[in-house]
């Protein structure tokens, strides 16, 4: 009786940070995320032709809680006020079935160009942003990088990094309503957990609403080798069902970041990870499934939430349903519809 009243307390607080309208904390908000799927919604200018309300509905029905809404600032012809516009109607279509949307920003010419006229393009582009969902419930947050690019980018410029960081923050901050105590994710300088410790502590240890955001696999494991040694770097290579080659280097990937949680009391995300080789196409469907299977239990076991790249992979946003026929991805043909259930099997 009394385990049964503990699991519907349980319950009822969940429940109650998803519908009250309250300030979510970060410990929370790892189990209003859960899982869910990168998009490419706003990577492109076509955006009534690839998005329906359907497409969250299906996400939803599937399992499936986050979805991470990737906007590139860069396009052209940008239209920021049409932005806008499909931006909020894509979060409040999430909002209402219960699928936690997060925005991501995307400008790599800026990032590897990291001028004051850049800057200022990123903390305005953020300022408009918040303003327009600033009144928006907790369960909307802010990722303030999509991904570090470029090698002659912030990602190795920590200065310039931490520089961004913490005006946007105060930007988003400073625009009021729920932006206030709303999640703001940061972004690693580095691909990887352990480019975390390039960030200045002095920007979390001041805000409580704050996480980070991690991507090693946002490409996909790699069978790249060099005298026997797996090349790719972060390691990220996975050889047959992984006992030889892989699994050690998922475990050793994530205690990267759950050693930054230990160490500074600061919650991971997993924004971006993908089933398949996304560079060279040298994992066959079986190799994909083990993957999968085996980061998925990981994550999972290591209470991080995640996103998997992307969407279209799984779905086709044209037609608007899973799809069922073989894909190809870098010369490979995949029964995309096995992989997914391989990975909603173990979420």
């Amino acid at each position: 009786m009394v385990l049964l009243m503990l699991v519907v307390l349980c319950f009822c607080s969940l429940k109650e940070v998803v519908a009250s309208g309250s300030p979510i904390s970060p410990q929370s908000y790892k189990n209003v995320l859960n899982q869910g799927f990168t998009t490419t919604y706003f990577e492109q200018l076509n955006f009534d032709q690839v998005y329906d309300k359907k497409d969250v509905e299906d996400v939803s029905e599937r399992g499936f809680t986050n979805l991470r809404l990737r906007c590139r600032e860069d396009l052209d012809g940008f239209n920021m006020t049409a932005f806008l516009a499909n931006l909020e109607t894509v979060v409040d279509d999430c909002l209402s079935l219960n699928v936690t949307p997060y925005i991501s920003w995307i400008n790599h010419a800026a990032e590897a160009d990291a001028t004051e006229k850049n800057r200022q393009g990123y903390l305005d582009w953020w300022k408009a942003v918040a303003i327009q969902l600033k009144d928006k419930d907790y369960r909307l947050s802010f990722n303030l990088f999509t991904e570090l690019d470029t090698d002659s980018s912030l990602r190795t410029n920590s200065s310039g990094y931490n520089d961004w960081t913490r005006s946007v923050i105060k930007v988003i901050r400073d625009t009021g309503g729920n932006n206030e105590k709303r999640i703001l994710i940061l972004a690693s300088p580095e691909i990887s957990a352990e480019g975390l410790q390039k960030i200045d502590p002095t920007i979390y240890q001041n805000d409580t609403y704050l996480m980070i955001e991690a991507h090693t696999y946002a490409a996909g494991p790699q069978n790249i080798f060099e005298n026997g040694s797996c090349k790719s770097s972060p390691p990220r290579c996975w050889i047959g069902d992984g006992e030889t080659m892989g699994k050690s280097l998922v475990d050793q990937n994530i205690e990267f970041a759950t050693k930054f949680t230990r160490d500074n009391g600061i919650e991971i995300v997993w924004g971006a990870w993908m089933p398949f080789d996304n560079t060279s196409g040298g994992l066959n469907e079986t190799e994909v499934i083990d993957f999968s299977t085996y980061f998925v239990q990981s994550l999972k076991n290591a209470s991080i939430p995640w996103s998997v790249n992307d969407l279209n992979t799984f779905y086709d946003v044209m037609s608007n349903q899973w799809k069922t026929e073989l894909s190809t991805i870098k010369e490979q043909q995949f029964n995309t519809t096995l992989v997914l259930d391989a990975i909603v099997e173990n979420m």
